[in-house]
């Protein structure tokens, strides 16, 4: 069974409205490059160990008719380095994906869809490499060898980098937006909307910092965006209510509940339910109050509510 699951693209604007950071899924697609780059490293190891592996089968008496005893020596003390260096490609490459596997599962919670990309380049020879091979001994097979292992080496450090620098580049955006409101609290449609308005309970002016969204009696409300509860209680007017730090300046509030489903204190993540509509406090019916506060200034909380 497929799922027709929605996409959207997120864009960071400025003050002066213009695109703060319009590159963010540019540089995701790196993600991919260096998968592909990872693939070919891999290739290249599995390839180094199958020579190393012919090259130990022969014996050591076929090595040494060709070459001379500090030649033999200087043979052994580099497949030592050989192997250390696989070692480390291999920690390397695990640690390289590990990151890249953390902000593509940041990048999928925030609903950046991972643009597909073509990698251009087949063959041996890895496309981000300028490595030059040097004769080290007098056998070809053995310089082939060598050198491929350090061209190896030389490739899986720069993914590493390269990796560390996309990891210090995004994740500072990808923690923004989780933090960010940008979802309905709870299905439903909205009956009384931000601003001025008449009481709905004495018919006089009043001011309506939030949003009311009617919805069935017990239907789940859900965070807006990662943050903290920071109190679960009886607030005059809007009954019970929640109200989430989510940092960065911004607070959610969620009145008029009839069940909590969290405690101060406790973490959350978007979509996650944290209480049930209801009608407590000053209420005309089943809604959800909902507002979202930056840097404690009231806004309108449509403005936040994407999805």
């Amino acid at each position: 069974m497929r799922l027709n699951l929605k996409r959207y693209h997120i864009v960071i604007l400025r003050e002066d409205g213009k695109q703060y950071h319009n590159s963010i899924l540019d540089l995701l697609c790196v993600r991919k490059r260096l998968a592909y780059s990872a693939i070919l490293a891999l290739f290249l190891i599995l390839g180094n160990l199958g020579f190393l592996y012919l090259m130990m089968r022969q014996g050591s008496l076929v090595i040494e008719n060709k070459m001379t005893k500090s030649e033999l020596s200087k043979t052994k003390d580099t497949l030592v380095k050989v192997k250390d260096d696989l070692t480390y490609m291999q920690e390397q490459l695990n640690l390289t994906e590990q990151r890249i596997f953390q902000l593509e599962k940041l990048a999928k919670e925030q609903n950046l869809v991972l643009p597909k990309l073509t990698f251009a380049g087949t063959g041996g020879k890895s496309q981000i490499s300028n490595f030059r091979e040097i004769d080290y001994f007098n056998d070809p097979q053995l310089n082939k060898i060598y050198n491929n292992v350090l061209e190896s080496k030389e490739n899986v450090d720069k993914l590493a980098k390269e990796a560390q620098k996309l990891d210090d580049v995004l994740n500072p955006h990808l923690l923004f937006l989780s933090r960010k409101p940008s979802i309905w609290p709870v299905k439903g449609f909205i009956s009384s909307g931000f601003g001025g308005r008449p009481d709905p309970i004495n018919g006089a002016h009043s001011w309506h910092q939030g949003v009311d969204i009617s919805a069935p009696y017990g239907s789940p409300v859900t965070a807006t965006a990662d943050g903290i509860i920071v109190s679960s209680g009886w607030q005059t007017g809007l009954g019970n209510t929640i109200v989430i730090n989510h940092q960065n300046g911004f607070v959610t509030l969620y009145g008029h509940l009839s069940k909590f489903l969290v405690k101060p204190g406790q973490k959350v993540k978007r979509w996650q339910k944290i209480g049930l509509v209801g009608s407590t406090g000053r209420s005309t019916g089943n809604h959800c109050h909902y507002e979202v506060h930056i840097n404690s200034k009231p806004v309108n909380p449509t403005k936040f509510m994407l999805y």
